[in-house]
Order: structure tokens, then sequence, then C-alpha cells
């Protein structure tokens, strides 16, 4: 489990660094931008990511994704964002 921060008018990312590993990463790495973040995304769970977000930004709430994504290992792994 770990914890992340998007400020949308940097495009810079700040996360804990439990997120690499979940993510496919070493401990402590932090994508540069929101762009190299998606790239970690699935292609079949971007719309899903992205409108969840979407409806979050235009409510102010929060939001809840399951989703999957194929780690290097071709192993398919579950991760959850909200």
């Amino acid at each position: 489990m770990g914890t992340w921060f998007w400020d949308m008018l940097t495009n810079v990312l700040e996360w804990s660094p439990e997120l690499g590993p979940i993510h496919g990463q070493p401990y402590g790495w932090v994508p540069k931008d929101f762009n190299e973040f998606m790239a970690l995304i699935h292609a079949d769970d971007r719309d899903v990511l992205m409108g969840a977000m979407d409806d979050a930004i235009a409510s102010g709430g929060g939001f809840d994704v399951d989703g999957g994504k194929l780690a290097d290992d071709a192993a398919l792994i579950l991760v959850r964002g909200g």
C-alpha cells in the first residue's frame, strides 16, 4: 500500500516508496510526470482510470478504481487506487 499526490499544474507526482514495486519498478522509484505513470497502466485500464479521475476532479470528490496491469514478468497484478 502507498500514497500519491499529483500536482496537475506542474504535472509532478509525489508518491511513497512502496508504490514502485507495486508498478514493477524499484522501491523508491517515482515517475517523472503523470505521462510516465500512465505508461505503467495497462492500455485496457487507462480510459477507466482517466474517467474516474475526471469525475473526481469535476465533483471535488475522490475516486476508487480496480484495475489490472501486466507486470514485467507477464503476470497479471491487480491494483486498487483511489
